[in-house]
């Protein structure tokens, strides 16, 4: 079954980067640099975000309104929502149906959020408290009489990192 080569040309590359040593780089003219500033760039941005969702803003869709039910859909900041302050088509982001929820999720993660940091300052500078475990011999004897113990640190998980909590509490009353 002698088949016959079929001759297929590579595409070549185009303004490769050659070093003074002669060997050829596979990316094009500047695209290394490219690549280097971007890893740069978010090693930069990685290392400077203490709280990566500060400046963040989310938005929603206007509820809709029954006197335009035809209308394109508008976003606002959800921080808009029920502020007092029409920004949606017939003031919709505004009715008492509609803050109803809002209002009272906002309150309730508020609370959260202050007691949350309550905790965490009024421990802090404390000694963490350690559990006790008994550890028994081999023989059942003297079980009640072995007085060996280790201490193990409790593990305490942090709430500030869950609610985005900074040691300042400037993200106190700010959109979650």
């Amino acid at each position: 079954m002698g088949g016959r080569r079929r001759n297929i040309e590579l595409p070549k590359p185009e303004n490769l980067d050659v070093d003074s040593y002669g060997n050829v780089d596979q990316y094009p003219e500047g695209l290394r640099k490219l690549i280097a500033q971007n890893i740069a760039n978010d090693l930069y941005a990685a290392n400077n975000t203490k709280n990566p969702r500060k400046g963040y803003a989310s938005y929603i869709q206007c509820p809709k309104s029954s006197i335009m039910p035809d209308a394109p859909p508008k976003c606002i900041k959800s921080t808009d929502l029920c502020n007092g302050v029409a920004d949606c088509p017939g003031a919709t982001d505004e009715t008492p149906d509609s803050c109803l929820w809002h209002k009272l999720e906002q309150e309730q993660v508020q609370s959260l959020r202050s007691e949350t940091y309550r905790i965490r300052h009024n421990r802090k500078g404390k000694k963490q408290e350690s559990h006790h475990y008994v550890m028994k011999s081999c023989s059942r004897e003297d079980d009640e009489e072995n007085n060996n113990v280790a201490r193990h640190k409790k593990h305490s998980r942090s709430f500030g990192k869950i609610l985005n909590l900074d040691d300042d509490n400037s993200s106190m009353g700010s959109e979650y």
